[in-house]
């Protein structure tokens, strides 16, 4: 019959459903290769079919029971059964156990080529006569037909064939997350992406990862650390895929796992025969080629000694002729790890190429290969190390790029990289900013003043000196004097970063788009990545929060993480902001503490430190938490300060770091901060911040909160109501629920007993059930408390009206809850009544 291939869920239900219903349903065979999880489809198909009352029965195929007869269905005969003198009774005996006779029997076969003949031949029987049908298991070799069994015949005459799908990345990161608890995005990836699939695979890299000492935990995180696939039984599974590779083959597989890629050009030029039968086999695959299961290149490589590797890699470099468009960064790889010599210029485009990777380690050994260095190259050596949280090495090979500079064009890049490094990784700001002054007084070339005045602008702007910050302008302006591209890159930057400080998030789009196109023109892949972040945090706090989703989600998933370093700590904490105004608290806390461990690592000062304060915010929104890490730097401690705050304190001390925080320049901050405040009750000064700040703001989230806030202050319960549904438009799901919850508790203490209200409360439930996992303590005993107050219909009221709703009747309801239909209908009754309607059709327009 004909082959399907489905999602794995898909594949139980659709399977339950046929077999379950069906009047002569057909048997099923679920194929894959080891480890794909064909058990657990077939044991989950089977369990859902016993609810249903179907009688399911189980074959023990294996290679023990093939040495007895009949061994596979033996355990079906009870213990106490009486011996037989002839083998025709034990047949009938045992057909009788797999038979049932109100309904035709299920019979769980698992892995089919493991049963006995005996027990077959009884199988083929009962199946040609109708008397069951079987789930079975069959395992497919990676290439060729499925061995032949003793039931091959009759099932491809009887049966559907069902090639059992890999698991998602998702669905493996899921199962991560089971056996070993939350991981670091970046670790997580990695597993999900060797494993391809198997879940079999990933549980053998999981124990590997622990054996072996590659996997560490801090923060509540787990990571790799170091961790190489290796060990035994991951060899022995990969062994098991590639037992029938002869000698040639098994060198381009070799010279493919060192590779990476290659182009397929060069993997046929290397051996042609070979490429074209590993690919029709199914273990390499596209142009440019690649191995087609990632753990066999980490094992294979892993298995191969230094001087197999150096001779591989010359076999690489050999392979390449002279008009061959081949990476740069893994040529340079190949060339210097088959001691080969390497021209300057292959070095110079595989470092650009590598530190975009973020392949810190390769960048950093090509740069010390080039024969004589510039400047530019010991630039590139200082984010080679901080990339690499190396900053010790990072603040050398600075000094060494302004010393050796001898140009003005120099001293500017060189010193430009220099404060950088001092202001956003070290701290040292102060410093940075003198040096900067002491520069741009030595310059007398306007484009180069604008340059370092644009730096000066962006690096005090992320460091909170709003004063210094104002040459913004003034670079701003002289933009259109500037033909230079790497000092327009300087000021578009910078005009980007400062409109995005103050709220101009409408004005700061173009400066952005500029901005990207010439950095991409430019390959300038730091301050691409830069411009994107301002990119995100525009559309966050403007009020495009689909947009931000898509910018950050994209960013986490481009981040090259080289298996174990975090992805950049800004993206990780911007993930976590989203998610807490989405409601996934789950993913907001996992995001939060990577966030903070790749501060720990390679990420700029001040995120650092706003991340580690967002963390303990959450956390004590979360009620797990009561106190603040000393780490954590002002704006980020702002928020978890007000929430430890005495509520008739909140007012002031929100509006006193609201105001200080937009006066160091992070106005976009500002009405977050105030909010804080807001979300604990009437707070007059922070609702005459967010005033002022709504007419500053573009977009409609800051106008929202502060119509939340003054409604709150002029106990309006319709403006409330209005600016949650303004945050709802927006997607802005908690702060929406929670100006909701505060309409709600403004209209019942004015005495509002009316259905409307009910209605408006009732609607809200799909914002509280969309929440992960439940609602923060404090908002959940304040939803509580406005249910309570306003008679809302109970959680089996509610459940019975939706039953009602989809057009069942009191019967069919009553018959599903196990309740008297007396019952369904009362509960009716008393919903029709609390929401005001008198009818199914009408509470199925409110319920739709």
């Amino acid at each position: 019959m004909g082959e399907v291939t489905e999602r794995r869920a898909d594949v139980v239900a659709r399977l339950v459903d046929r077999l379950g219903s069906a009047e002569r349903p057909t048997s099923v065979v679920l194929r894959g290769p080891a480890g794909i999880g064909k058990s657990h489809l077939a044991a989950a198909v089977a369990a859902r079919l016993a609810e249903r009352g179907l009688p399911v029965r189980r074959a023990a195929g294996g290679e023990a029971q093939r040495q007895l007869g009949f061994g596979a269905l033996l355990h079906l005969l009870p213990a106490d059964a009486a011996p037989v003198s002839v083998e025709f009774e034990l047949v009938q005996r045992l057909r009788s156990a797999l038979i049932s006779q109100a309904h035709t029997a299920v019979l769980v076969v698992d892995d089919i080529a493991l049963l006995d003949d005996r027990s077959a031949g009884l199988i083929e029987g009962v199946l040609l006569h109708g008397d069951v049908v079987v789930v079975a298991t069959e395992r497919t070799p990676l290439s060729g037909a499925p061995t032949e069994h003793a039931l091959s015949a009759v099932l491809r005459s009887t049966a559907e064939f069902v090639d059992v799908p890999a698991m998602s990345s998702a669905e493996l990161a899921e199962l991560l997350l089971d056996w070993a608890g939350p991981g670091e995005i970046g670790s997580v990836r990695r597993l999900c992406e060797m494993a391809r699939g198997n879940p079999l695979v990933l549980r053998e890299l999981l124990t590997s990862a622990r054996s072996t000492g590659g996997m560490s935990e801090r923060g509540g995180l787990w990571y790799l650390d170091g961790f190489r696939a290796s060990g035994h039984s991951l060899e022995r599974l990969v062994s098991e895929h590639l037992d029938r590779l002869d000698e040639h083959a098994w060198e381009l597989m070799r010279c493919l796992a060192v590779a990476g890629t290659l182009p397929r050009h060069l993997a046929a030029r290397i051996d042609v025969e070979s490429l074209e039968r590993l690919e029709r086999d199914g273990l390499l695959r596209g142009d440019p080629t690649t191995i087609g299961h990632p753990l066999y290149a980490e094992v294979i490589v892993d298995s191969l000694s230094a001087e197999q590797v150096r001779r591989v890699c010359s076999k690489l470099v050999a392979s390449i002729g002279p008009h061959d468009d081949v990476d740069a960064a893994r040529l340079g790889s190949w060339l210097l790890r088959a001691d080969h010599g390497i021209d300057d210029t292959v070095a110079r485009r595989g470092v650009a190429l590598a530190l975009a990777r973020w392949e810190n380690d390769l960048a950093r050994r090509l740069i010390e290969a080039i024969a004589e260095p510039t400047v530019d190259d010991r630039v590139q050596l200082i984010w080679a190390h901080a990339n690499a949280g190396e900053i010790d090495q990072a603040a050398e090979a600075a000094e060494a790029a302004v010393d050796s500079s001898s140009t003005d064009h120099e001293r500017v890049h060189a010193e430009l990289a220099r404060a950088e490094l001092w202001a956003l990784q070290m701290n040292r700001s102060r410093e940075a900013y003198a040096a900067l002054a002491d520069l741009r007084a030595r310059l007398s070339d306007a484009t180069l003043v604008a340059q370092v005045d644009g730096a000066t602008a962006l690096y005090s702007q992320m460091t909170g000196n709003s004063a210094l910050a104002s040459v913004a302008g003034a670079s701003a302006s002289a933009a259109a004097e500037v033909d230079d591209d790497e000092s327009r890159l300087a000021v578009l930057m910078a005009d980007a970063f400062g409109k995005v400080f103050s709220g101009a998030f409408d004005a700061a789009r173009s400066s952005i788009e500029a901005g990207l196109a010439l950095a991409e023109q430019r390959a300038e892949r730091h301050q691409w990545v830069r411009l994107k972040i301002a990119d995100a945090l525009r559309a966050f706090l403007s009020g495009e929060l689909a947009l931000c989703r898509s910018v950050v989600d994209e960013a986490l998933d481009l981040a090259d993480v080289s298996g174990v370093r975090p992805a950049h700590v800004v993206w990780l904490g911007l993930a976590s902001q989203v998610a807490q105004v989405d409601g996934d608290y789950d993913l907001a806390e996992r995001r939060a503490r990577e966030a903070v461990r790749a501060g720990d690592h390679v990420d700029d000062f001040g995120s650092a430190g706003f991340a580690r304060g967002d963390l303990d915010a959450l956390l004590i929104e979360l009620g797990r938490a009561v106190r603040l890490d000393s780490a954590s730097s002002k704006i980020g401690r702002a928020r978890g300060q007000i929430r430890l705050a005495p509520s008739a304190e909140a007012d002031q001390l929100a509006a006193e770091l609201a105001a200080t925080t937009a006066e160091a320049g992070y106005v976009l901050w500002g009405p977050w901060i105030a909010r804080e405040a807001v979300r604990r009750g009437p707070s007059p000064r922070c609702a005459e911040l967010l005033a002022t700040w709504a007419d500053e703001h573009d977009g409609p989230v800051v106008r929202a909160l502060s119509e939340h806030a003054s409604g709150l202050v002029e106990a309006d319960a319709e403006r409330v109501g209005n600016a949650a549904r303004s945050l709802e438009q927006a997607g802005y799901r908690m702060p929406s629920l929670e100006a909701f919850v505060a309409s709600f508790e403004l209209a019942l203490e004015q005495g509002d007993d009316s259905p409307m209200l009910r209605r408006r409360i009732l609607a809200t439930r799909a914002l509280v059930d969309g929440v992960v996992p439940c609602l923060p303590p404090m908002l959940a005993e304040r939803y509580d408390a406005v249910c309570e107050a306003a008679g809302m219909p109970t959680d089996r009221q509610i459940e019975i009206a939706r039953l009602a709703a989809a057009g069942k009747a009191s019967k069919e309801i009553a018959a599903e809850l196990v309740v008297s239909a007396r019952t369904v209908d009362n509960h009716l009754a008393a919903v029709y009544k609390k929401l005001g309607v008198n009818s199914r059709d009408g509470l199925a327009d409110l319920l739709a």
